[in-house]
């Protein structure tokens, strides 16, 4: 993998995404369409309602098959905090892959970046952006 892309799934209530958050993630995908240009990618999220519907409608938009995996999931509100060291196993399985895009809570969002280029970094999205991490590179862009 050389790019993992961030996205932050779109607003919800009550776990399913809200009208504006379905939007979001047709936005979401269309802005990332031109990066993912002659790269293989493969779109994941966790089965939370909200990550799993956010990854259905980017991986439609993309053109893409929908890989599940609860690896990027976490929820402070419930007491489950991210596992950086387990969410970086889990992706070294796409090795093979040019660009995961992984829908990803907030507390994964600002924690991953930092833990895979191994320096200090904030980091932040609202609903529906998205963070490409260049690995090779090791920088970061936003795509909002």
């Amino acid at each position: 993998m050389q790019r993992l892309v961030l996205i932050r799934y779109g607003s919800h209530q009550n776990g399913h995404l809200t009208k504006e958050g379905k939007s979001a993630m047709v936005k979401a995908a269309n802005n990332l369409r031109p990066h993912l240009h002659d790269k293989s990618f493969v779109v994941l999220a966790s089965s939370s309602p909200r990550a799993a519907e956010s990854g259905k409608i980017v991986a439609e938009v993309l053109d893409s098959d929908l890989q599940m995996s609860n690896a990027l999931y976490a929820a402070e509100e419930e007491g489950i905090l991210p596992d950086t060291a387990q969410a970086a196993t889990m992706l070294q399985d796409f090795n093979d892959i040019d660009t995961v895009v992984a829908i990803a809570s907030r507390e994964y969002i600002e924690t991953l970046p930092s833990f895979l280029l191994h320096k200090t970094l904030k980091t932040n999205l609202e609903r529906g952006e998205c963070l490409i991490i260049d690995l090779e590179e090791r920088s970061i862009s936003y795509l909002r």
